[in-house]
């Protein structure tokens, strides 16, 4: 077999390897202040608040959101939109008796709760709707900034 006594031939042992050890390592370029603010903005996103609405109406919505409406209240509110005539698909639809018989109480409560809601939602996009076709019918340029707001809060 043939003579090693040369040297080691480990990888650690390696005199070329050993210089490339006590190497430092190269010097990191700093970032750019610009794109450092640009990595660190990236990841701060501010949040875009719209103009104050009018002060009388923060304490009701206020009070609405924190505390909720009262059953009867809200179903008074939302008797006070009637369905739009050629929008029959905002109608929510109804739990079939027959059917709820079958699947217990627990999934008819949740039905009906899901029916509410849809019955809600229904009366939201009613009263948006309204506003629309108010601004749209007067067919005023000034008001396209609340007509491209009603239009996008009901998507």
């Amino acid at each position: 077999m043939g003579d090693y006594s040369d040297g080691d031939l480990s990888s650690s042992g390696s005199p070329e390897r050993k210089r490339k050890a006590s190497t430092p390592p190269p010097k990191e370029q700093s970032i750019a202040p610009a794109l450092k603010e640009a990595l660190v903005s990236s990841r701060k996103k501010e949040e875009k608040l719209a103009p104050p609405v009018h002060p009388d109406l923060v304490p009701v919505w206020e009070e609405i959101v924190t505390g909720g409406l009262e059953v009867a209240e809200r179903d008074a509110l939302i008797e006070g939109l009637p369905r739009i005539e050629n929008c029959p698909f905002l109608k929510p639809s109804k739990l079939n008796t027959e059917l709820a018989k079958t699947i217990g109480p627990v999934l008819t409560r949740r039905e009906n709760q899901v029916s509410r809601k849809q019955t809600q939602l229904a009366a939201w996009l009613l009263g948006v709707a309204k506003l629309l076709s108010v601004f749209i019918s007067a067919n005023v340029e000034a008001d396209k900034e609340y007509v491209n707001t009603l239009g996008a809060v009901s998507c």
